[in-house]
């Protein structure tokens, strides 16, 4: 029915195991909810998707005036800069 659905679905795989669950040491199930969480937070309304004209799906839009913050995730393994309002 959705052809692309199956290589998107690989596509996240492959993104959240290589950006996120390979670079840490996980003890448990709790763990491994909180490091996927933070991923999907960060995927969602961090990360630009190149699909979407590199804007992010969930968030405000871009500033083009302010100085720059960086926010970490997972330790500084998930890194994104802003601009300040």
């Amino acid at each position: 029915m959705a052809p692309n659905c199956n290589a998107s679905a690989e596509r996240f795989v492959h993104s959240i195991k290589s950006e996120c669950l390979s670079r840490i040491m996980l003890f448990g199930e709790t763990g491994l909810r909180r490091a996927i969480t933070a991923y999907m937070e960060h995927d969602n309304r961090e990360r630009p998707h190149q699909e979407i004209g590199n804007d992010v799906i969930q968030g405000n839009p871009r500033l083009a005036t302010g100085s720059v913050e960086c926010t970490e995730r997972l330790g500084g393994i998930l890194k994104h800069s802003r601009r300040a309002a």
